[in-house]
């Protein structure tokens, strides 16, 4: 039998995956949903089975600012300033916040000590701490007796007990910063919601009131001090100003209104002086004038004596006189009486006028005396004063240093004074504003954590992603033939038929040929010889070898089809089993293993006597026959050639089953002889690599097949990969196979 020389036509190199657009992906979806329903269902029962074994706790939080502000109070300064807001600050307050003073006044503030959730050690015997206090107590060195060790005991147990409530409420607590900003954010988390945010609450609470507690503490501890300080400088001061009065009544430097006393004496000394030598100056600058007058026989002319009232009232009644005698003379004549008498009395006047001048310059001469004198009493007088200051001098350099040290005294009093005005005042706590206020306080939690509608949420996205990335996974790691256009791409060959699983036949896809009703299946069997009869460059095929590349790929079933379907459209068709390792086509179609192929190969039957009849069809059959000691080397004699060629003679189709080519290399020695070979590829299960392996070894011995079938396809599954074959299986098309056209 001639065989054209076939060129393979497979590539060197595998075609890449396709990329996954969004349809793509809802197709892998779709084909893996067990993948993804699967991986969604465990993650979610996990999630629900590990919420259902917390304790909810809530979790309330309360938001504080930390700023720097200062108490302006009747322009008072503070004895203690605000913090700084900066980071390094806000940094320093949060561990203040987190500090287990703190904490341990919020837990007796509360009573946080009487909760289980806090002091774990409830659950312990009182007892047992208290022996281990009291054995760690009983090694003291005072070696105390039983009562007072006892006393130890149970302050040692509550300290330790305490110390246990302290690290268990810092584990509940978080406090950290909010973003680019001054606000500290005091979180709390709890079995119950009300005590979440009362605790959150009471933390805020104690540390913005920790500012005034700590400014009325030092202004307190400040006042103290400043009470006593003062409480001394006022002793000191007095004792000061007793010893500068002291020294001035011994040293005599008693002062007045702004000097000393004596230099009050001393200057009023020479005040007076100098008035002294002014009246004694002008007194004698009278008496001289008066002199010279008088020795010029014109004392009249004497201002001094004219300024006398006696004089001026003597001058007066001798003008008067005067005047009386002119009109006397006049009238009465020089020596009448009355004139004589006038002119007597005029004399009377006169001489009196000469005696009161007499007088008038020995009281400026008296008067010069007294002023002489005077002047010289006081310049002794300051003379002496003088002395006395000069010694005094002396003295008063050390008056000025018990001065200066009562002075230095009293300006200290005065300020310590002005400085414990300032500070009590701040002993007041209305006055006080803290360096830190609650921006937010808490408020109570209404969901629980975790929340479990959230977990559930994310753990469903979670559980989504991972069983799509499991799904994906799962199809990159897919290596088997899932449509026709992967099989083109990676082997070259055309798919010229798909076989789905048979659900029509009572005993197996074989017997799927004898149903009445149309089916894919057998539209599939008959595609398949259509198509190679249409690829053939024959008249008409005469022998034909199935083969695969692994066992159970479905084989023996396309051959047994191909071979009944040609039967019962009137052909003279021979099945021939030529897997001789496993032979199955006698147990199928329930035929007799022997005298068979074995057996006419070795000569032991005649081709009569091998020949079976598949009843049902028609159809003719030789089974394996008996066990062949070398199955490859029987199948490669001349002999396998000698019986095709009269097969071929006598029968309109000749069908080989083969063995697998990876499992044995019979195919090898039959695909030469055929004219035309399928190739048999299992729908979504055969690795392409294998069936590359089993195509190249096929194409060793010029056995190219004209085709390959997918057998085995599963006709819901391949309608999810959306390419062009899967509309062999689409609802119209199996209805129309199935029902047939309207």
């Amino acid at each position: 039998m001639d065989r054209p020389n076939l060129t393979p036509a497979y590539p060197s190199v595998w075609a890449a995956e396709r990329s996954y657009d969004i349809r793509e992906l809802t197709r892998i979806v779709r084909r893996r949903k067990s993948i993804v329903i699967g991986t969604v269902t465990l993650i979610l029962a996990l999630t629900v089975f590990f919420l259902s074994q917390l304790t909810p706790t809530y979790r309330a939080e309360a938001l504080v600012i930390v700023e720097s502000r200062k108490a302006n109070i009747a322009d008072l300064r503070e004895i203690l300033t605000d913090v700084s807001a900066n980071q390094e600050t806000t940094r320093n307050e949060i561990e203040v916040i987190r500090s287990r003073t703190l904490a341990r006044r919020v837990i007796e503030q509360l009573g946080l000590a009487e909760r289980d959730e806090f002091n774990s050690s409830r659950s312990r015997s009182l007892l047992e701490i208290a022996s281990k206090a009291a054995a760690l107590g009983g090694k003291d060195e005072t070696n105390p007796g039983p009562a007072d060790r006892q006393a130890l005991a149970a302050q040692a147990a509550r300290a330790a007990s305490l110390d246990e409530v302290v690290d268990e409420f810092l584990k509940h607590l978080d406090v950290r910063p909010t973003k680019a900003s001054r606000v500290i954010s005091v979180r709390f988390q709890s079995r119950d919601a009300q005590l979440a945010a009362d605790v959150a609450n009471a933390v805020a609470d104690t540390y913005t009131n920790r500012f005034i507690e700590t400014k009325i503490a030092i202004a307190e501890k400040a006042a103290g001090w400043l009470n006593g300080q003062v409480n001394a400088l006022r002793e000191a001061v007095a004792r000061s100003e007793k010893a500068v009065e002291a020294f001035r009544t011994q040293s005599g430097l008693l002062r007045g209104s702004q000097v000393t006393l004596i230099s009050e004496e001393i200057s009023e000394i020479n005040r007076r002086l100098a008035a002294a030598s002014a009246d004694r100056a002008q007194a004698t600058a009278t008496l001289n004038e008066v002199q010279a007058l008088q020795k010029a026989s014109n004392i009249e002319a004497a201002q001094a004596i004219m300024e006398s009232p006696v004089v001026q009232q003597l001058r007066i009644q001798e003008a008067a006189v005067l005047r009386e005698l002119a009109e006397l003379s006049i009238e009465l004549g020089e020596r009448h009486p009355r004139v004589i008498n006038k002119k007597s009395e005029l004399e009377k006047f006169r001489a009196k006028i000469e005696a009161e001048m007499e007088r008038v310059l020995k009281g400026y001469a008296t008067a010069v005396s007294v002023a002489t004198a005077r002047e010289d009493s006081l310049d002794r007088e300051l003379n002496k004063l003088k002395s006395k200051q000069a010694l005094a001098n002396s003295r008063e350099i050390e008056l000025r240093e018990l001065e200066r040290e009562a002075d230095a005294n009293r300006k200290l009093l005065e300020t310590f004074l002005t400085r414990l005005k300032e500070t009590t005042p701040q002993l007041d706590t209305e006055m006080q504003v803290p360096g830190a206020t609650v921006l937010s306080p808490a408020a109570v939690p209404l969901r629980s954590l975790p929340d479990k509608r959230i977990v559930l949420a994310v753990a469903t996205i979670i559980a989504l992603l991972l069983g799509l990335g499991l799904a994906l996974m799962a199809e990159r790691l897919d290596y088997g033939f899932r449509h026709a256009e992967q099989v083109s791409e990676a082997t070259g060959l055309p798919v010229i038929a798909h076989l789905p699983v048979a659900r029509g036949g009572r005993d197996g896809p074989e017997s799927a040929m004898l149903d009445s009703q149309p089916s894919l299946f057998l539209e599939g069997i008959r595609s398949t010889y259509i198509q190679l009869a249409l690829r053939s460059k024959r008249p008409a095929i005469r022998s034909l070898l199935v083969t695969s590349s692994m066992p159970k790929e479905g084989k023996t079933t396309l051959a047994i089809g191909l071979t009944r379907a040609r039967a019962i459209a009137g052909h003279r068709a021979l099945l021939i089993d030529a897997d001789l390792r496993r032979p199955s086509v006698h147990v199928r179609l329930k035929l007799a293993r022997e005298p068979g192929l074995v057996d006419l190969l070795v000569g032991d039957a005649s081709l009569e006597q091998v020949l079976q009849r598949d009843e049902p069809t028609g159809a003719f059959v030789i089974a394996s026959g008996s066990a062949a000691r070398d199955p490859s080397d029987l199948l490669g004699s001349k002999a396998v050639k000698a019986f095709l060629d009269q097969a071929c003679e006598s029968f309109d189709l000749v069908v080989l089953d083969s063995s697998p080519l990876m499992s044995v290399s019979d195919a090898c020695n039959l695909a030469p002889l055929a004219e035309e070979t399928v190739f048999v590829i299992q729908w979504g299960k055969t690795g392409r690599e294998v069936v590359k392996l089993a195509l190249e070894k096929l194409t060793e011995t010029q056995g190219v097949p004209r085709g390959i079938v997918l057998s085995r396809v599963d006709t819901a599954k391949i309608r999810l990969y959306g390419y062009g074959d899967a509309a062999y299986y689409d609802r119209t098309v199996r209805e129309y196979y199935t029902r047939g056209s309207a």
